[in-house]
């Protein structure tokens, strides 16, 4: 809902394309205190999160 349902990283580009899933900023094996702490989701396409670097801390 606060992301309207909009991938966050193609609207940075100003393109619109529907989030079909939310990332984890901060792995939830290792920070499994903030798995639904708003500040550590953010909605993403499936593109934009094949894209990220899933062992770097903040990605």
């Amino acid at each position: 809902m606060r992301d309207h349902g909009l991938c966050q990283h193609c609207k940075l580009e100003r393109c619109i394309t529907v989030a079909d899933m939310v990332h984890h900023r901060f792995p939830v094996r290792s920070h499994w205190h903030l798995r639904l702490v708003l500040s550590n989701l953010v909605s993403l396409c499936n593109s934009c999160h094949a894209k990220i670097d899933h062992g770097k801390i903040g990605g």
